[in-house]
C-alpha cells in the first residue's frame, strides 16, 4: 500500500511538471522594452509561431520559417548590439545568422540561414525598430522588414524580406529565454513572475 501510494505521488509529480512546462512555454508574455545583449526568441505576432531554420543543420543556405514553439536551442538567437538599436542575430545552435538569399536584399527576397562573419560589420545587421503594441519590425540595412508568409495550409510559414506594411506579419514579439524550465522571460515586464 504505501509503495502504490508513493509511485502515484511520483507519477502526479511528473504529469504535473509536464504540464508546467507545456504551458510556461507555450505561452510566454509580450515584450515590454528594448531588447539588449543577451539570448531571445522572436515570435510572429500574426502566426505566434517562433523563427528558426527549416532543417535544424549547421549549413548555409537553409531557407527559415517560423514553427510551433518547441524547447529547442534552434528557436534561440543570440543578440550582439551594435548600439541605435542595431544587432547581429547568431542562432544558439547552429552558430549562424539569417540573411536573404541574394547578395542585395531586394523586396520578397527569401531569407536563408547564413553565416555570422568574424568580422560583424560584413554580416546582416538588423534595427529593431519598436511599434505602440510593444513588438517590432526588424528591418534589414536595405530597408525591408522580415515577413512571415503564410500559405493556406498554414503548416509552415515562409520568410521574406518586405517593403514594410505595418501588418501582423511583420511584427515580431521578443521574448528573453533564460531557462527552458519556467519559460521565456518577458524583457522589462514588471509583472512577470
Amino acid at each position: 500500500m504505501d509503495q502504490y501510494i508513493i509511485i502515484s505521488g511520483i507519477v502526479l509529480l511528473i504529469v504535473v511538471g509536464i504540464v508546467f512546462y507545456q504551458v510556461a512555454f507555450l505561452f510566454p508574455k509580450p515584450v515590454m522594452a528594448q531588447p539588449d545583449a543577451g539570448m531571445f526568441v522572436l515570435r510572429n505576432k500574426e502566426n505566434g509561431r517562433m523563427l528558426r531554420p527549416e532543417v535544424v543543420k549547421k549549413d548555409d543556405g537553409i531557407p527559415m520559417k517560423t514553427f510551433t514553439a518547441r524547447p529547442w536551442t534552434c528557436e534561440v538567437w543570440r543578440f550582439h548590439p551594435l548600439g541605435d538599436g542595431t544587432f547581429i542575430i547568431e542562432n544558439v545552435f547552429s552558430g549562424k545568422t539569417f540573411g536573404s538569399d541574394t547578395k542585395c536584399a531586394h523586396n520578397n527576397s527569401q531569407v536563408i540561414q547564413t553565416s555570422v562573419l568574424p568580422d560583424f560589420s560584413l554580416s546582416p545587421i538588423y534595427k529593431f525598430i519598436k511599434l505602440a503594441d510593444n513588438s517590432y519590425h526588424i528591418q534589414n540595412t536595405s530597408g525591408h522588414c522580415l515577413t512571415a508568409n503564410t500559405p493556406e495550409t498554414k503548416k509552415i510559414t515562409y520568410l521574406t524580406f518586405s517593403d514594410r506594411k505595418g501588418l501582423n506579419n511583420q511584427k515580431w514579439e521578443v521574448l528573453e529565454a533564460p531557462s527552458r524550465l519556467f519559460g521565456y522571460k518577458v524583457v522589462g515586464d514588471p509583472n512577470y513572475v
